[in-house]
């Protein structure tokens, strides 16, 4: 796993169950607009395949600061970043990933959210190589104007097609 700017990533095992998780522990920006944002993730998360599944969050005190943890599923296949500088996919994976991602944003979008950092790094891959979005502290109420989400896409289309990073 790698960690963000802003955060440190952790494997953790249910020991009852042996399910991996991923715990994303972020510093203290957060905020109650990020709370209210974080709520309608979760409901986004119960109605499409495509977004990261989240079983919780919260703020805690770790090492005398506070903090922002998020428990995601963790995905054995890794990203589509790394899927893709290992060459890995057929045509047709690439294909349904894209879509997949298409619709994935659809969603969101529909919902009066947007990505803000949506990249290969940022798509998960499923046990089916189905498309994931994740990422969930770059989501932010969308502005009418912003184009950054369309932009991204592009570029990862881009990038499936042609082998080269943008």
């Amino acid at each position: 796993l790698q960690d963000g700017n802003s955060s440190k990533l952790f494997v953790v095992k249910d020991k009852m169950t042996n399910e991996k998780y991923v715990v994303k522990q972020q510093g203290i920006y957060y905020n109650k607009q990020q709370n209210n944002i974080n709520r309608i993730i979760l409901s986004l998360r119960k109605s499409n395949p495509t977004i990261s599944p989240f079983f919780a969050f919260g703020m805690f005190k770790c090492e005398s600061q506070q903090s922002f943890a998020i428990l995601t599923k963790y995905f054995e296949k890794g990203s589509l970043e790394g899927a893709l500088e290992n060459n890995i996919l057929s045509g047709t994976q690439k294909y349904i990933i894209l879509l997949g991602i298409a619709l994935g944003m659809k969603h969101i979008h529909t919902n009066n959210i947007e990505h803000q950092n949506l990249s290969p790094r940022k798509v998960l891959l499923d046990d089916n190589y189905y498309p994931i979005l994740n990422n969930i502290g770059a989501f932010k109420q969308k502005d009418n104007n912003s184009n950054q989400d369309t932009f991204s896409f592009a570029s990862i289309v881009y990038q499936m097609i042609t082998g080269k990073k943008s």
